[in-house]
């Protein structure tokens, strides 16, 4: 069978149409997809300097030491709120996670930073749409990880710019936190974790303090101002002669010859751990490591301690300091004010008593808080209210004003430039270093005064009088109306001759 030949069909003119239609709708909704629909916030390189501080200014800053690390930071005259501005760390560095707001010398909020162990993030907030030369200070804490014979350390802004930072001492030197050798006492210490919100603490007993008892106690007493997390608590040993090396056995909670027994007592902010037959005849040092959290009140260079008894011997560790992150900002004030000037009008306007004052009530929002109050006018005597952000806006009202005699007061009619209306009360929005006049009108009537009609006079009409009282005039009353029924009936006889007479003819 041979292939039918195909004859292309025109399609209908219609069909056209609703295809182009369609076409244009995807097209409109392609567009409406991918074309935003508001202004997305912009990553800044606000971060001016960058410095590190050490407890020792001229170093060495040994691995696990804590130092400071201090930054500048300036805003553009465009940024906007939800703008932000980042420094990311060289990976050696691990800051100790923060979060605090950058407030003026007034205790304004500027914007909100966040530290992770990484970086530090800041976000502006409206602070910046009212104000001019925007820029602040911040600074955190941070320990190194690794060694490294590098001078300096390489920050960079969110948009990848670099910033050269110098090490103090020249470099990051080994060492930290543990002993170089084995421990011959116990010995107790703890650090800072990256979190911010717990210290954590390291015990470590040679063997033989252990010999004296099959099942030796430590007895930790913790500041009472902490938590003991007694899940995090972990044990072991290491021998004396692998210590550099660090050759680590774990030991488990249990009852039997090698574990261990832990007791929480929170009520006196203590706990006890029991090594069960620990081994004392070869060369061990045993240690436990656990974590406390802070108060969520702690400040800045509170310190926290910790006691230890084993077996009769108290030692006392160090305090571990609290360091937290923070910053201020600050900046030149785009602010401005308004002004409300009372006149009145109308023909009753003479009649207010002279020393009559009118108020006025104001209100807005202040860093999202509701701020009202009250102006108290004269006419001729305007008041008002300066110091405001730009961008405020202000709503205007005016309480009823106190009744007078003789006139009534009409709606109150607020106007000016940038004065927006509606029923009796009045909106406006705050410039930059302007102030905004408003004038408040007062029409004034007066009340029209009611006059009493005039009393109608009645007369008394005089009584009738009888024939012998009247003028005589030659003709007796009822005559006249007898004279004229005669000249009716004559008259209707007359007629009736002259209708039979032309009948007859």
């Amino acid at each position: 069978m041979h292939p039918h030949a195909h004859t292309p069909v025109r399609p209908h003119r219609g069909f056209r149409t609703i295809a182009a239609v369609a076409a244009a709708a995807l097209a409109s909704l392609a567009m409406a997809v991918t074309v935003p629909t508001s202004a997305q916030a912009s990553e800044l390189d606000a971060i001016t300097s960058v410095a590190i501080n050490a407890d020792a200014p001229n170093g060495p800053i040994g691995v696990g030491q804590r130092y400071a690390v201090d930054a500048t930071w300036a805003v553009p005259a465009t940024a906007v709120a939800g703008d932000t501005f980042r420094l990311d760390f060289p990976s050696p560095v691990r800051a100790y996670s923060a979060n605090f707001v950058l407030r003026d010398s007034a205790g304004a909020a500027v914007g909100e930073c966040v530290v992770s162990e990484s970086s530090i993030v800041c976000t502006l907030g409206d602070y910046v749409e009212s104000h001019d030369d925007v820029h602040g200070s911040l600074h955190f804490f941070a320990q190194s990880s690794a060694a490294t014979d590098d001078d300096t350390y390489v920050f960079t802004t969110g948009n990848g710019l670099e910033i050269r930072v110098p090490i103090p001492g020249g470099g990051i030197v080994g060492g930290g936190g543990e002993p170089s050798t084995a421990p011959t006492s116990p010995k107790k210490w703890g650090w800072l974790n990256d979190d911010g919100t717990s210290i954590t603490w390291q015990v470590v007993v040679p063997s033989d303090v252990l010999a004296a008892d099959p099942s030796p106690v430590l007895v930790d007493v913790y500041d009472g101002r902490m938590g003991f997390d007694a899940s995090s608590l972990t044990a072991g040993w290491v021998p004396a002669s692998k210590w550099d090396s660090w050759e680590y056995h774990d030991l488990v909670a249990g009852t039997g010859p090698e574990t261990f027994t832990l007791v929480d007592s929170p009520a006196t902010h203590s706990f006890e751990f029991t090594f069960n037959e620990p081994v004392t005849s070869e060369d061990r040092v045993y240690m436990l490591k656990y974590r406390t959290t802070l108060p969520a009140d702690a400040r800045e260079g509170d310190l926290f301690g910790n006691t230890v008894t084993a077996s009769g011997e108290e030692f006392t560790t160090w305090p571990v300091e609290f360091v937290t992150a923070g910053g201020e900002g600050g900046g030149t004030g785009k602010l401005g004010g308004f002004t409300v000037a009372k006149t009145l009008s109308g023909d009753g306007a003479a009649t207010v008593p002279d020393g009559t004052t009118y108020t006025v009530t104001y209100s807005y929002l202040r860093g999202g808080q509701p701020v009202t109050g009250s102006l108290t006018l004269s006419p001729g005597s305007p008041k008002g209210i300066a110091g405001l952000p730009t961008g405020t806006i202000v709503t205007l009202s005016e309480a009823e004003p106190e009744a007078i005699s003789g006139a009534t007061y009409g709606t109150p009619r607020f106007s000016g430039d940038g004065v927006s209306t509606d029923a009796g009360s009045a909106e406006l929005v705050i410039g930059d270093r302007t102030t905004i006049a408003v004038a408040l009108e007062n029409p004034v009537a007066l009340v029209p005064t009611e006059s009493t009609p005039p009393t109608p006079q009645v007369s008394t009409p005089s009584p009738a009088v009888t024939g012998a009282g009247l003028a005589s005039t030659g003709v007796e009353p009822g005559w006249p109306l007898a004279g004229a029924i005669v000249l009716v009936l004559l008259g209707g006889a007359a007629l009736v001759t002259v209708r039979r007479r032309a009948h007859a003819g």
